[in-house]
């Protein structure tokens, strides 16, 4: 485990919503942040950590460069995580859930954007009658 002093917690998102796809494709994500993490990195060690993932109305999923017995291979070293699931009205950990995403905090917030996606898309786009 990789400590780092002053280290936080920062959410990106995109501007987009991505589609769900069963092209392998769909690692580049992964692939290109680790390759980001490798840019960055002094002697060796990261000094950020990238965790692209996708966020569903039933579950988050990351993309890892790491295997376990849990995780699912995609393609170029990338794996995907399922890391929470949404149940009882909420974003739930899994027993191998990262503790920073199982914090009370990151899961309200992630509940917080799947609301307001479930929100947008209910609402009538420009041009529909």
């Amino acid at each position: 485990i990789e400590v780092h002093e002053n280290e936080r917690n920062e959410v990106r998102l995109a501007e987009t919503a991505a589609e769900r796809s069963p092209d392998p494709e769909s690692a580049d994500g992964g692939s290109m942040a680790f390759e980001f993490e490798k840019e960055l990195s002094v002697g060796g060690k990261r000094t950020v950590n990238i965790d692209p993932g996708l966020l569903a109305e039933e579950n988050v999923v990351l993309a890892t460069g790491k295997n376990y017995s849990h995780r699912i291979y995609l393609r170029d070293g990338v794996f995907a995580d399922l890391t929470l699931v949404f149940e009882k009205g909420e974003y739930r950990p899994l027993p191998w859930t990262y503790p920073d995403y199982a914090s009370p905090a990151i899961r309200a917030f992630l509940g917080g954007l799947r609301r307001g996606n479930r929100e947008a898309r209910r609402r009538p786009t420009k041009g529909d009658s």
